[in-house]
């Protein structure tokens, strides 16, 4: 079973310019044929995976990135997003391209203004603030 992919109760997040959702019960997508196998191939994705929508999870609780989470409808649009983007991230396919130079905190920074990376980006430099500021 893939950790990533399994039932997650989530609690909409709140916004005072749409209807409250109540808590959400998030299914699973179809598969995605690169999620089963990164999982099958690489045993740290499904924890690195479980992690980060941990992450994602507070992040949406708290609505500490307004400007990205509110172009999405509820907090499993948002989850939905997180999976194709963890995925094709680790794919290193665009827009997940790192330039040798580039600090890391700048390049999630940057990507959360990309759609294509936005969700990933917001958990990832939640880490990355984390770090600096320990």
């Amino acid at each position: 079973m893939n950790p990533v992919s399994a039932h997650i109760t989530i609690p909409a997040r709140p916004d005072p310019n749409r209807t409250s959702h109540g808590t959400k019960f998030i299914t699973p997508p179809v598969s995605d044929p690169r999620d089963t196998y990164l999982c099958e191939t690489m045993p740290s994705y499904s924890i690195v995976g479980k992690y980060l929508l941990g992450v994602l999870m507070e992040e949406i609780r708290a609505n500490t990135t307004p400007l990205v989470f509110n172009s999405y409808d509820d907090a499993e649009s948002i989850v939905a997003r997180f999976r194709h983007q963890f995925a094709t991230y680790t794919c290193q396919e665009l827009p997940f391209t790192y330039t040798p130079g580039t600090e890391p905190c700048d390049y999630w920074k940057k990507l959360t203004f990309k759609k294509e990376a936005d969700i990933l980006a917001v958990g990832f430099l939640y880490q990355c603030q984390f770090f600096v500021a320990n």
